[in-house]
């Protein structure tokens, strides 16, 4: 009988563990619609619009900045490029599997890409399409980096949004 009654408890008590943990992780999943999405050790902005992700650049603090894409994003006007070599991009950017499209820029500088120049950054899962780049651009997603890591970036692939 006490064996019986432990190993029902024990039974009980994986139950409770195993409904926890997934519950958790579908907390999880539904964050990433939210505002901010917090993780044990960053804070990360999600950016849902064209202004949002024109901000990125606009000042120290959000050059530092965590980002993940919430949607795909259509830019009018031509394009500021994120960071310089006076004030790089030094955070993380997420494309979490959207796409930007239109990115546009005519001028001939030598930072000439969707990231101007980035330090210590990490930028992941970018895809630009129907992009338009004149002047000095050897990478189109980051123009120049230093101790930067660009991961599963692309563009002009193909790719369309769902409808």
């Amino acid at each position: 009988m006490k064996q019986g009654v432990a190993i029902g408890l024990v039974l009980v008590l994986a139950m409770l563990l195993t409904g926890g943990w997934m519950l958790s992780r579908e907390a999880t999943r539904q964050v990433v619609w939210a505002q901010t999405l917090e993780s044990s050790t960053e804070s990360y902005q999600v950016i849902y619009t064209e202004e949002q992700l024109r901000a990125v650049g606009s000042s120290r603090d959000a050059l530092a900045g965590n980002y993940v894409l919430g949607a795909d994003i259509v830019l009018t006007g031509t394009w500021e490029p994120i960071g310089t070599r006076l004030s790089p991009f030094t955070g993380s950017f997420d494309g979490n599997g959207h796409v930007i499209y239109g990115l546009t820029i005519s001028g001939g500088g030598a930072d000439t890409g969707m990231f101007g120049f980035a330090r210590n950054a990490q930028i992941t899962r970018v895809a630009l399409e129907e992009a338009t780049i004149k002047g000095n651009c050897f990478l189109p997603i980051v123009a120049r980096g230093r101790n930067t890591t660009v991961t599963a970036c692309s563009i002009n692939a193909g790719r369309k949004t769902e409808a």
